[in-house]
């Protein structure tokens, strides 16, 4: 590798700097999308919703466990509930696609 002249490495330091702001500005702004995308998809009734029943029943270990994987095809969220707690009164318009 060639040595670099003072002037190339002040250059190379520069453009290191201001690709790092501009890392940062759009991190920035990627934060606040995500932030307005999360409170959007929260107030979401979510009419258009449908779930997958899943589980594990552990084989090896013998800790079963089931869940639902809800989709919203409204918003686009994904979520999931522990199936014990029963969380599917809150989303009565959810569609079951186990069996799809």
């Amino acid at each position: 590798m060639k040595k670099l002249s003072p002037k190339e490495v002040y250059k190379r330091l520069k453009f290191k700097e201001q690709i790092q702001k501009k890392v940062e500005t759009a991190k920035k702004n990627i934060a606040k999308a995500e932030a307005k995308l999360d409170a959007l998809q929260d107030s979401c009734p979510h009419y258009d919703s449908e779930y997958v029943n899943k589980g594990s029943t552990g084989s090896w270990d013998r800790d079963d466990s089931f869940w639902r994987d809800y989709t919203c095809n409204d918003c686009g969220k994904k979520w999931q509930t522990d199936q014990s707690y029963e969380m599917y009164a809150k989303y009565p318009y959810a569609i079951d696609r186990t069996y799809k």
